[in-house]
């Protein structure tokens, strides 16, 4: 019998396999530890990535330039930008200068992580790499249920409502399972037949639509259906000129039942959804004495400023940026449970009162800011936090790639697969939930889920 020969790339699929797991342990660690600066997961996970960037430096003379001078490159960036960090740092950030470092750290670790996938998919092809991310959501669903029956399940909020397993965060958990089923539901069709195929579903649609608690979950899952049925419509249409009106309609009813029965039938999204509405009534403004339109810690903070007796130490621009948000937020009436918007808001008038050509290159830092006003929408966050050069260092070659994969889509429309408009969709899907929701590009287990739809996509596009 021939023994098939062990490949390099198995690493990265072992890597896919182990990922799960290296959350749960992160978690558990973190709850009995709390104090503890690094999680053994911290150390595991980036091993095989290192191993694979030493095979590649050594193996292939020409790709050492490019990882010498990506290093160099994002060394000199790092560096700059910690200064300016460090120059701006207050009593009123959420971190100093080494918890800003481990983030540049973490997003320079996944831009060398996404050249190593592409590296292995243009010398190996990467064939199996769908497989793989479909068990890496398997046990991510498996882990969940299996905290869920031993009831040592986290909760998605920390108001109780939702069930996240052995996750640290609920927005980043919606990303990883939203995204990847969007890259492996054509290879979850392949098996439908299958018993176990059809169950698993059915428990991930149940644990996406009632059990798990975020709207990017329960709307995410419904959005990969359409955008599947609508696919297979485009495809149609383009071969034979017609419309699949009744399959069309059809869909529509399926995915409108599917939302009914889980809205209805005691899902934590509404759940969720009328807690936040009874605690932003709970917020009071004791300038106005009406409901405020920031949260319960940010409105204190004008108190203090309007009154000049600030309890930590703030630079005048933050002071400045903090009122105008106020003055804003109350103006439009935003409700005090939009933490984001506020946030975006806050950030807009920093960059305003800072009007400083430092911070617009570099930018002001991820954690130069209260806890509250961190900006979890990550595209904004790239350009307020990182700066111009940092958003093309990390965000550029994401949407670069995007881009040109739109132009090949509309180039090759004829040709058109259903795998390339569902891990076209999963890119494009990645942004906007990055957008609005944040923890995909700035949370390692997601990121890595967004790398992959990226190399799929790469691969689908040969098939064109």
């Amino acid at each position: 019998m021939k023994q098939k020969n062990w490949k390099m790339e198995n690493l990265i699929y072992l890597f896919l396999l182990l990922t799960p797991f290296f959350d749960a342990l992160s978690f558990i660690f973190r709850k009995y530890y709390p104090n503890s600066p690094v999680s053994p997961s911290t150390i595991l996970r980036p091993l095989i990535p290192g191993i694979l960037l030493l095979y590649i430096f050594i193996k292939d003379p020409k790709s050492r330039t490019w990882i010498l001078g990506g290093g160099v490159l994002y060394l000199l960036y790092g560096g700059i930008h910690l200064l300016v960090f460090k120059n701006l740092h207050t009593d009123f950030n959420a971190g100093g200068v080494l918890s800003e470092a481990q983030y540049i750290i973490n997003y320079t670790y996944m831009i060398a992580l996404f050249y190593e996938l592409v590296w292995f998919y243009k010398t190996s092809g990467l064939k199996d790499i769908q497989k793989y991310l479909t068990w890496m959501i398997v046990i991510y669903v498996g882990l969940i249920y299996l905290s869920i029956v031993t009831g040592t399940s986290s909760t998605t909020y920390i108001d109780g409502v939702g069930y996240k397993g052995w996750n640290a965060s609920g927005n980043g958990l919606s990303a990883i399972l939203i995204l990847g089923f969007c890259a492996t539901f054509t290879y979850f069709l392949k098996y439908i037949k299958k018993w176990y195929v059809c169950f698993f579903l059915i428990a991930l649609f149940y644990y996406l639509l009632v059990l798990f608690g975020t709207r990017t979950a329960f709307f995410g899952s419904v959005l990969v259906l359409f955008l599947y049925g609508l696919g297979r419509a485009l495809i149609y249409f383009v071969q034979r000129k017609t419309f699949q009106v009744k399959q069309l309609v059809l869909l529509g009813v399926i995915l409108l039942l599917i939302g009914s029965i889980a809205m209805f039938g005691g899902s934590n999204v509404l759940k969720r959804r009328q807690n936040m509405s009874q605690l932003g009534s709970e917020i009071k403004d004791p300038l106005t004495n009406e409901t405020s339109h920031l949260t319960g810690d940010l409105t204190n903070f004008v108190v203090e400023i309007k009154n000049e007796k600030p309890s930590v130490m703030m630079s005048e621009e933050q002071k400045l940026a903090l009122l105008e948000t106020y003055q804003f937020a109350t103006k439009k009436k935003i409700p005090n449970t939009n933490r984001r918007l506020q946030q975006l808001i806050y950030h807009h008038y920093l960059f305003k009162e800072q009007c400083s050509l430092k911070t617009v290159l570099f930018g002001n830092g991820y954690l130069n800011n209260y806890p509250e006003l961190t900006l979890e929408m990550e595209i904004p966050a790239f350009f307020y936090n990182f700066g111009l050069f940092g958003t093309l260092l990390y965000f550029g070659p994401f949407l670069g790639i995007l881009v040109y994969m739109l132009m090949m889509f509309v180039k090759n429309i004829k040709t058109i697969t259903i795998n390339y408009i569902l891990f076209l969709s999963g890119a494009g899907l990645s942004m906007a939930l990055s957008l609005l929701t944040g923890y995909v590009y700035f949370y390692a287990p997601s990121m890595l889920v967004v790398l992959c739809i990226f190399v799929l996509l790469l691969k689908e596009r040969e098939v064109l």
